[in-house]
């Protein structure tokens, strides 16, 4: 092990344009062969080529189920250009280094050799868990690019070699968690859900206290249901995974639908279980929803957005108009029936831009008269103040 600290004075910023700044890791105890990493600063040109190819990447990202990824990129993006002191932060952690007079533009080079890292599956792997990518994202020519770039000679290992040190990963995380829930009394939550594919899942967390009095909770199964939703099922798919865990469970909470009540009757393996407060709610103000009074105008304001929603041309409108009576550009909000909240929040924005949407309803090169009867509200109407 070396500790050695050394320091050059004199030096100004001419000096550096003929030469480079070079940081290396090394396995300390393999020196000889072990190369883990580095980091090479200098000045070129390096950095306006990583930094398009990022962006072009960025540019093919357009799906929902894409945006982590991208999100994940542009704040690789953000540490090309920050100054020294905050790329050697993000990107090396291992020392720290003020350059004042370097700015962006110096930061031309960044290099971490994996092919003899150790550590190589794990960053490839914390890449898929944490960003909740599929595998496929890194056979694609997008991420190859990046790769090529910035080490020419790692090959990406196959499909089945990151799946398995995937597995043992997972085996690894769940032999820790539990053991660090072995013999402590947890609660568990538990919830069924459909994914925008129209796939059915049930999801089950649980909830402890470690030793060191510290609130956890871990989802230790969120997997496809397609078999009926009955009482039946779900306590049998409660069992397994408390046998499975080895689980003390003291509560579970769940919602307030029927065959959830039942299900919880049927599983012995808790003695206890409650209907979730979240539900509970929104049930109580759905009723309340439903009142005459209320749901004429929840229903007019729906119709309203809706409209807004499905007409490319009143969207153009709307924010035409927003911009000429200087209200914030803000789309018009639809609510879910699930989710009462949700219903306070389409109120609320719709009666922050009603003069916009008033004036676009108005206007019949935009709206014609049939649409606008067909709202059950007139432009200059008392509805707003309802």
């Amino acid at each position: 092990m070396f500790n050695h600290t050394m320091v050059y004075d004199g030096f100004r910023p001419e000096d550096l344009r003929e030469g480079c700044v070079e940081i290396t890791v090394w396995d300390h105890d393999r020196l000889n062969n072990h190369h883990i990493g580095g980091l090479r600063l200098g000045l070129g040109t390096d950095t306006a080529r990583a930094l398009g190819l990022l962006e072009e990447y960025c540019t093919k990202l357009r799906r929902p189920e894409e945006q982590q990824l991208k999100t994940a990129i542009q704040r690789v993006m953000g540490i090309f250009k920050s100054n020294l002191f905050g790329a050697l932060l993000d990107f090396v952690e291992l020392t720290r280094m003020d350059f004042p007079n370097l700015k962006t533009e110096h930061l031309n080079y960044i290099t971490v050799n994996l092919e003899h890292a150790p550590m190589e599956f794990a960053h490839l792997r914390e890449l898929e868990a944490q960003d909740v990518r599929p595998l496929s994202a890194l056979f694609g020519e997008g991420f190859r690019d990046i790769m090529k770039f910035f080490e020419q000679g790692y090959k990406i290992p196959s499909h089945a070699t990151l799946w398995s040190n995937i597995m043992l990963q997972y085996n690894t995380v769940k032999a820790r968690i539990a053991n660090e829930m072995k013999d402590k009394s947890v609660s568990l939550t538990t919830d069924l859900w459909t994914s925008c594919t129209m796939d059915p899942y049930i999801t089950i967390t649980v909830h402890y206290i470690t030793d060191t009095w510290e609130l956890k909770s871990r989802v230790l199964r969120t997997t496809i249901m397609p078999e009926r939703h009955t009482a039946v099922n779900i306590a049998q798919r409660l069992k397994e995974t408390i046998e499975e865990w080895d689980l003390v469970v003291f509560c579970t909470i769940h919602d307030n639908a029927s065959s959830m009540n039942l299900a919880m009757e049927l599983c012995e393996q808790f003695p206890h279980h409650l209907g979730c407060a979240g539900h509970t709610i929104q049930l109580a103000i759905n009723a309340g929803l439903h009142l005459p009074e209320i749901a004429k105008t929840t229903d007019a304001a729906r119709r309203i957005v809706s409209h807004f929603r499905h007409s490319s041309v009143a969207v153009c409108a709307l924010k035409k108009r927003q911009e000429q009576l200087g209200v914030k550009v803000h789309k018009l909000q639809n609510d879910c029936a699930t989710r009462w909240n949700s219903t306070f929040t389409m109120l609320e924005r719709l009666y922050e831009q009603r003069l916009p949407v008033q004036a676009v309803l108005a206007d019949e090169t935009v709206t014609k008269v049939g649409i606008r009867r067909s709202l059950a509200m007139s432009a200059s109407g008392n509805w707003w103040n309802s």
